[in-house]
């Protein structure tokens, strides 16, 4: 029987392929799924494309949402010996052909360290992020900086490879670098999740809030705010965290000293007031609230 949230997702697939004026294909069905060396993964990754079907003379290639149209325009002409066509598929369709394309390697994930350069340190975290799925790296990187009590996640393009740094009460501190490739395909996923463009040529603004899966089976619920700039050598990005953790409902976990403690337990008391809180970005004011 085919998960409810499933059938959903395929169903409004189907609506979105009939207004875009595309044929639809359903890849939820038991049917098994052919792999064909064509396309390399980071292009898959990238491109979000997957070939469906290869037959004498014909290319049927399955295509999301995200997948723009200077895409469709530069396979047409790779392949200028196939009559090429597209179907819509699924997100999740899409994700379970990466799967197959791209099997999760057996990681051993290891947390960040900011003051251990032997054990999480970036030469490591940079091997680890290398050899992982686009979807498990957000995820990751998301868990670790929760993880960490970082404000926000830094990835800063550079000529060759690209910066991570975690902004953690107010400090940058360098994680980990990408090479081109990876960043590519994370940047992919980001763009695709946080509904901005990878081709734009201004500032964007964009809002993930989803669960993924890592390799290990554990689940991350990523809830960030995301901000793209077009910088000399790609996109530069800065992810706001906004996980939520009821275990700081505790305003003894402030860190206050006991006079300041006594004055805001006191002033929280009265039944009505201004409590103003000022200070600079990530100094603490959304958490003390």
């Amino acid at each position: 029987m085919q998960d409810p949230a499933r059938a959903n997702e395929e169903a409004n697939t189907q609506k979105r392929a009939s207004l875009l004026n595309v044929e639809y294909y359903d890849t939820s069905g038991p049917e098994e799924k052919k792999l064909y060396d064509l396309i390399s993964v980071p292009e898959l990754y990238s491109l979000r494309v997957i070939p469906l079907i290869v037959e004498t003379g014909n290319l049927v290639v399955g295509i999301t949402t995200n997948t723009s149209q200077i895409t469709l325009d530069s396979i047409r002409q790779r392949f200028s010996d196939y009559r090429t066509t597209y179907r819509l598929i699924s997100d999740t369709g899409f994700k379970e052909y990466m799967r197959l394309y791209d099997p999760p390697k057996k990681i051993e994930y290891q947390d960040i360290s900011l003051t251990s350069p032997e054990s999480g340190g970036i030469e490591q975290i940079s091997s680890t992020l290398s050899q992982i799925r686009p979807d498990d790296m957000l995820a990751f990187l998301v868990q670790q900086a929760f993880k960490l009590r970082a404000s926000d996640i830094h990835l800063e393009t550079n000529l060759n490879d690209t910066r991570i740094r975690f902004r953690v009460h107010g400090v940058l501190h360098p994680i980990a670098h990408l090479n081109k490739d990876k960043y590519r395909q994370l940047m992919s996923v980001l763009a695709s999740a946080a509904n901005v463009s990878t081709s734009a040529t201004d500032d964007q603004t964009g809002h993930i809030n989803k669960s993924y899966r890592l390799a290990t089976g554990e689940e991350v619920t990523v809830n960030l705010r995301v901000e793209t700039v077009p910088a000399v050598n790609g996109i530069d990005a800065v992810l706001r965290l906004f996980n939520f953790n009821a275990d700081m409902l505790d305003i003894e976990k402030l860190k206050m000293s006991s006079s300041h403690l006594e004055l805001v337990k006191s002033v929280i008391t009265k039944p009505s007031g201004l409590v103003l809180l000022v200070g600079p970005t990530g100094s603490g004011k959304t958490t003390t609230l």
